[in-house]
């Protein structure tokens, strides 16, 4: 009974003693979703999914609102706010499933001090306090915000494996490449890119892309020699296009568009200024001075939003754009005196020739410099705007008016 009696107490003793077992390690993956067909969601998405207690969490570096109080004005400015959220697996998995994009994981080979590290990090990061952060297109958008969480994790393994690889590409080549398939928004980001973008970039600053992160943890390896992704599957199959490997090339397409709408330009401009009066010539007239005044305004315009990207905005990728020599902002101060001279019937006087002559001439000064080293890489519009500057010059500063000269006769209106 004595005996009895020791083992009840040794057992509780031992029961009391006893520390509770650890919870097990969170699981950490990276999600990584296919680009899809609005432009916002050209680049590709990706998310971090942890895995913890039954629970499973998405976090999600890519959300923003068009309701934000003064959104566009941030947008403008380059002073975009971003948040991270968290969903559930099951909203994200159907959501990318509806829209026919697929989905990649790859579970990261954390040790359970690392997993539970990212863990904490994302928890706290999600905090309403703490959701938002500074947005930007290249440098701190979803990919890169995910990448430096998973380098954490990783006690800088992945930086320290990317830094030093050079890539050929650029961000506006990866830019021009991804947004391919919608060539006027192409074009409008081609347009606003200075010459920060045109420097080649190491597979750490690629990783902007999320499909590019996705290839590079692959090759990783943490400290001790374990690959860094433990294991990868496909969620969702995609019915969407593959990404591009390559950007367009836009040189010899732009050369020949501007040579053809030059073309067209003079040619409505001859046939519009024959001596004799006909329902075609006063037609053709009619669309030489619309289309020139076209021209001269989209000049303007882009001229402005360039410059004042440039000047005002946080944009840094804007700063230094000399894609200002071929749109000119004083395009705009010609338009009203295009517009007056057609209607007095008047000659454009020396300031209005100035303001055509001026952007030949610096639309030449930029052909040269791209003879330089390290020159920005928009050749192709200058080679589109050259000849749409001569012809504006050639039918806007005639030799002579044929409203003015002898024998006269009406002019079209």
């Amino acid at each position: 009974m004595r005996c009895a009696l020791w083992l009840l107490l040794a057992a509780l003793c031992g029961t009391a003693g006893a520390q509770p077992a650890a919870a097990p390690a969170p699981q950490i993956s990276l999600l990584t979703f296919q680009p899809g067909e609005i432009y916002w969601q050209r680049y590709g998405h990706n998310a971090l999914r942890v895995v913890e207690a039954g629970r499973q969490v998405v976090y999600n570096y890519g959300v923003f609102d068009f309701q934000q109080k003064n959104f566009a004005l941030n947008f403008a400015r380059g002073r975009m706010r971003y948040r991270l959220a968290t969903e559930p697996i099951e909203y994200t998995l159907a959501a990318y499933g509806q829209s026919g994009r697929w989905v990649n994981e790859q579970i990261l080979d954390y040790s359970p001090e690392q997993a539970r590290r990212v863990a904490q990090y994302l928890a706290r990061n999600a905090l309403p306090e703490n959701a938002e952060y500074r947005y930007d297109y290249f440098t701190a958008n979803c990919s890169t915000q995910v990448r430096d969480v998973i380098n954490l994790g990783a006690d800088g393994a992945l930086a320290a494996a990317l830094t030093p690889v050079m890539t050929p590409a650029t961000y506006r080549q990866d830019a021009a490449r991804m947004m391919a398939d919608l060539p006027p928004m192409m074009w409008l980001t081609d347009v606003l890119l200075g010459p920060a973008t045109d420097r080649p970039i190491d597979l750490w600053q690629r990783s902007f892309l999320p499909e590019v992160l996705m290839d590079a943890v692959r090759q990783v390896r943490l400290a001790d020699g374990r690959p860094l992704v433990r294991r990868e599957r496909m969620l969702v199959p995609g019915r969407a296009g593959a990404s591009r490997d390559a950007p367009p090339r836009l040189v010899m397409p732009f050369a020949v568009t501007g040579l053809a709408v030059a073309g067209l330009l003079l040619l409505l401009s001859a046939w519009g200024g024959q001596r004799t009066l006909t329902t075609g010539s006063v037609v053709a007239a009619r669309l030489a001075r619309g289309l020139a005044g076209l021209l001269v305004m989209v000049s303007g315009v882009v001229g402005w939003v360039l410059l004042l990207g440039w000047t005002l905005t946080d944009h840094e990728v804007m700063h230094g754009n000399l894609s200002l020599l071929a749109f000119s902002p004083a395009s705009l101060l010609l338009l009203p005196i295009v517009v007056r001279s057609a209607w007095r019937r008047t000659p454009l006087g020396p300031i209005g020739t100035g303001l055509l002559v001026l952007p030949v001439m610096t639309t030449l000064a930029a052909l040269v410099a791209q003879l330089l080293p390290g020159a920005q890489q928009h050749l192709h519009w200058l080679l589109l705007w050259l000849p749409l500057h001569l012809a504006l010059l050639a039918i806007l500063v005639p030799r002579s008016s044929p409203c003015t000269t002898s024998p006269p006769r009406p002019c079209a209106s």
